[in-house]
C-alpha cells in the first residue's frame, strides 16, 4: 500500500513567442507564432525524448494541491484564468507516496505534451 505524502504540484512550461513570418495575417486572425523549448512536438516523441527533454518551469505558473476537497476549486480557478492556454507545451504533475511494506518513498512525474496541432500525448 502506498500512502501520499504531502500536495500534488502542477507545473509548466510555455513556448516562447516569436514574430510570425506573415505578421498581417496572425493579427487578422488573433495569433501569435511562438517556438518550443525544449522539445520538438511537431511530431509524436519517443518516449526517451520526454525523460532527456529539459523541463524549465515557469514557476510562476506552478500551483500546488493540499487535498482533495480543494482540487475542484484550484482546477476551475486554473480554467478560468486560463492557466493552460495556447503557448503550453508540457505540463508536470508530481506526486509523493511512501511504500511501507520496502521503506520506499517514491516520486511520480506524469508528463502532458501538448502539440500546436492539438494532439496530447
Amino acid at each position: 500500500h502506498h500512502l501520499v505524502i504531502g500536495p500534488t504540484k502542477l507545473a509548466q512550461t510555455s513556448s516562447r513567442g516569436v514574430g510570425c513570418p506573415n505578421d498581417e495575417v496572425a493579427e487578422v486572425y488573433s495569433l501569435g507564432c511562438s517556438q518550443d523549448v525544449g522539445i520538438n512536438l511537431e511530431h509524436k516523441p519517443v518516449m526517451s525524448q520526454g525523460e532527456r527533454a529539459e523541463f524549465v518551469e515557469d514557476v510562476s505558473k506552478t500551483r500546488w494541491l493540499y487535498n482533495a476537497s480543494q482540487a475542484r476549486d484550484v482546477v476551475e480557478t486554473l480554467e478560468a484564468g486560463q492557466w493552460l492556454n495556447p503557448r503550453t507545451n508540457r505540463i508536470k504533475v508530481s506526486k509523493m507516496t511512501y511504500h511501507a511494506n520496502d521503506d520506499l518513498l517514491l516520486t511520480t512525474h506524469v508528463h502532458f505534451l501538448f502539440a500546436r496541432t492539438g494532439r496530447i500525448w
